[in-house]
């Protein structure tokens, strides 16, 4: 099921905003709360797991430090520049009391938007709606994507692609492979690196049946 993600560092916060969230949300999506990941790395795998279209992000991630875990060394511009490394097009929306924050602007570019906290509070089903259209849209994107793999794929096992589909088949398979882990992504890109070994396979045997018919030729040619 689609997720929307909260994370703040101050549990509260995070409880009122999921609850704020799930009051206007559609039945098939479902939302999560979480304190700050400890690094950085982490982030990709997580919202593997949790099936995560859309990010609730705090600015300030480091002032309550939650029970068992260290406060994080990072701040939520420095997570949005992490994510747009591996998802560039996830929906990121600061949820924050600092939007004047000078580090934070400086990413604006890179986030849906930045909303101030009492706004949201007061304006939740408003904004909820703008979360899962982004959210769809995204959705919509990426099974796209999957859709064209598919297809090129196909082609490729039945020895019908162009370089285009092969190279169309890399492409999504770097920019999607990451994202989701529904099973069917996970058997699609495993058969099409299987696929891709075997082509590299067939490439190289080709070239050496190549030699062997040139070099028998040569010696025909020779002896006659």
């Amino acid at each position: 099921m689609p997720t929307i993600a909260i994370i703040d560092d101050r549990e509260d916060m995070r409880s009122t905003i999921k609850r704020l969230v799930d009051s206007e949300l559609l039945g098939d999506w479902d939302s999560i709360e979480v304190a700050p990941l400890s690094d950085l790395e982490d982030y990709p795998s997580w919202l593997m797991e949790n099936e995560v279209a859309v990010i609730l992000l705090d600015e300030r991630l480091n002032e309550q430090k939650t029970k068992g875990k260290a406060l994080p060394n990072y701040e939520g511009h420095h997570l949005v520049e992490f994510l747009r490394k591996h998802l560039p097009t996830l929906p990121i929306f600061v949820i924050t009391s600092y939007p004047d924050d000078q580090e934070l602007k400086k990413k604006f570019k890179d986030v849906e938007e930045i909303i101030v906290r009492q706004q949201f509070a007061e304006r939740a089903d408003e904004y909820v709606p703008r979360f899962l259209r982004s959210g769809q849209r995204y959705l919509e994107a990426f099974h796209k994507e999957l859709t064209e793999l598919s297809d090129s794929a196909d082609k490729i096992a039945k020895g019908k692609a162009t370089e285009e589909d092969i190279e169309k088949v890399r492409a999504i398979q770097a920019k999607i492979g990451m994202i989701f882990p529904y099973d069917i992504i996970k058997s699609r890109c495993e058969w099409t690196n299987e696929l891709e070994a075997n082509l590299g396979k067939l490439e190289e045997l080709s070239i050496e049946i190549k030699r062997f018919l040139n070099s028998t030729k040569d010696g025909m040619e020779k002896g006659s």
